[in-house]
């Protein structure tokens, strides 16, 4: 009863003075001594009283009550307990620890917590606008300098004699070179039926895009490990196609084109809508990185400080390119391109950072020597020419350059303000716009399938948040 109640005391002193966070083992126990020494004369008590010679003659040894005698005292180095939350010692059999013994893990753990930092942003950034490309093939010269039929002018010794129909007028003539320009479209015996036009990726834009990242940070004996985490909310896009073109007087019937080859060859067919034609194209971009930066070169309280770096990207890329186009009464014709880049590899850099009193600004350039393992696909379908699909993997160097500048503002000790402007880019990706070939086989079936293309792509925009640490 007497180990227990004092077991008891001594806990919560502990939780009082922040116990906690005690570590290593706690000393060994002494021998007790009573806190009061009563003096019995003779008439008091009962037992004789041995007494001793003191400096200013003699006294009675103090009274040790029993309490505190029943256990040697010598005994108690010998007893288990390790640390604060083991217990009082006890050389009982029977008795163990308690459940809340620390580990060297618990101890890592919580020292960790103690110094990391951490930063939480929200980002706004945009996404370059994919290279523009004609959806569909560059049609023959057929489609867009087409043979008009010829209208007679008048007879001369019986015959009759025939001009071009643009010559009089009835249809303009022009140099046509750009098929999303309206060329018109003939029949079989060369009179204008009607006029189309094709498109390409024009309208298609990814700015603007919303997102969250994290970074956390833990300050080292060699320097301090960043890691950080990005994602973007998929940036959309469904340009206009500016509509079918406008009919004119005799010629009512408007198309939109997808040109396309035979064979693999330029030809002169293609492929009209009379009821619709959209476009869809989205960017999913995401990322992470772990980075050390060392101690700086020169170690300041303020003051120009450069900090060598070393660490590791990975950055996904997920794109994807639809078109859906129809004429009445019959399925709808789409056409389905997606790539997922996946970029990978380490990365070098420095932080030059200005430390002052009220603020901090820093550079942090770097450079990524990246492998971007990539997948894409393409998927046609029309209800003519039948299905088509074609899948491929690939590996290619793609690396990473970034660079951020930022400002920190401390407003108090454990709490700061961050602002920055980010910039980004890599090249050596596929982007769905630009990898189909628009192709049938010489039989009339869909044979549309991938040409993988390589183009870069460049994201900036500015971050701002908060960082905190315990």
């Amino acid at each position: 009863m007497g180990r227990l109640g004092l077991g008891v005391a001594t806990a919560l002193s502990l939780l009082t003075a922040g116990g906690l966070y005690a570590q290593g083992p706690a000393p060994a126990l002494g021998p007790q001594a009573n806190t009061s020494y009563t003096y019995l004369g003779p008439a008091a008590s009962a037992a004789p009283i041995s007494e001793g010679a003191g400096p200013f003659g003699t006294y009675p040894q103090p009274i040790i009550p029993a309490a505190y005698n029943s256990t040697d005292p010598s005994t108690a180095a010998a007893c288990p307990g390790t640390s604060a939350y083991n217990g009082m010692p006890s050389c009982g059999a029977n008795d163990n620890s308690d459940d809340f013994v620390e580990t060297p893990w618990d101890q890592i753990l919580c020292r960790a917590l103690r110094n990391l930092d951490i930063r939480l942003d929200y980002i706004n950034w945009g996404i370059s606008r994919p290279q523009t490309v004609l959806i569909g093939a560059y049609p023959g010269p057929g489609v867009l300098q087409p043979t008009f039929s010829q209208v007679p002018i008048g007879t001369f010794n019986g015959q009759v004699f025939y001009v071009p129909a643009w010559e009089v007028g009835l249809y303009p003539m022009s140099v046509q070179k750009n098929p999303t320009d309206v060329f018109p479209i003939l029949n079989s015996s060369g009179s204008q039926i009607g006029q189309a036009r094709a498109y390409d990726t024009t309208g298609i834009s990814l700015y603007e895009n919303s997102g969250f990242q994290g970074t956390f940070s833990l300050p080292m004996t060699y320097g301090t490990i960043e890691a950080s985490g990005f994602i973007l909310a998929k940036a959309n896009s469904a340009p206009n196609p500016g509509g079918l073109p406008a009919g004119i007087v005799g010629q009512t019937e408007s198309f939109a084109a997808i040109p396309v080859t035979v064979g693999g060859q330029p030809s002169d067919v293609v492929a009209l809508f009379s009821q619709s034609f959209n476009q869809y194209f989205s960017s999913f971009v995401f990322g992470s990185e772990v980075n050390c930066y060392f101690n700086a070169i020169v170690p300041k309280d303020y003051g120009l400080v450069i900090k060598p770096m070393l660490g590791f990207r990975y950055l996904g890329i997920d794109e994807h390119f639809d078109v859906v186009a129809t004429n009445p009464g019959v399925p709808p014709s789409t056409l389905e391109s997606s790539t997922i880049n996946n970029i990978y590899g380490p990365t070098v850099g420095c932080r030059l950072e200005l430390l002052t009193q009220w603020f901090s600004i820093g550079v942090d350039p770097r450079v990524t020597f990246g492998v971007n393992q990539f997948a894409a696909t393409v998927n046609s379908s029309d209800p003519n020419t039948g299905d088509s699909r074609d899948h491929d993997i690939d590996v290619r160097f793609a690396p990473v350059g970034a660079i951020d500048a930022y400002i920190k503002i401390p407003i108090q000790e454990h709490f700061r303000l961050y602002a920055a402007y980010n910039l980004f880019g890599t090249t050596n990706l596929s982007r769905p716009q630009s990898q189909v070939d628009y192709n049938v086989t010489t039989t009339g079936l869909n044979d549309t399938h991938l040409s993988l293309s390589s183009s870069g792509i460049m994201i900036q925009g500015y971050e701002v948040g908060c960082e905190f640490n315990f």
